[in-house]
């Protein structure tokens, strides 16, 4: 499963983390065991569980981030399923090459299939102002 979004550490265990409408930091899991740390459940037809956090309850904050290198250059990872990848770039005439299509402004798409990438990777973004 690809990751791609902000996470942390909340007691020795990796969780997404965003901070809700009201200005609350919220960590995010998929796994009832959570239960019993004080998560709970967002609603009975989905698997989420929830749990409100301040700063000091939590590691570091970072962003994930997935790419992929294919033909020889790098593109965002947007989305996947059992055998491509939905990769992205800005780049009108690399992707006009590739055959890629413009789905918005500058916004060029492409489903590719997963055993075509060079290489696939995450790039880790500390985010140390994420509480502020």
């Amino acid at each position: 499963m690809m990751r791609n979004a902000i996470y942390t550490i909340y007691n020795g265990t990796e969780y997404r983390i965003f901070r809700n409408r009201y200005g609350k930091y919220i960590l995010v899991s998929h796994d009832k065991k959570d239960e019993s740390k004080g998560f709970i459940k967002e609603d009975e037809q989905d698997e989420i569980y929830l749990k409100e956090v301040t700063s000091s309850e939590v590691g570091e904050v970072y962003d994930i981030s997935p790419y992929a290198i294919y033909k020889g250059h790098r593109f965002g990872i947007n989305s996947e399923n059992e055998t491509d990848y939905y990769l992205g770039t800005g780049d009108t005439a690399l992707a006009k090459a590739l055959g890629f299509e413009m789905i918005d402004r500058e916004v060029y798409r492409k489903w590719v299939p997963k055993k075509d990438m060079e290489k696939v990777y995450e790039v880790k973004t500390p985010m140390p102002n994420f509480f502020k």
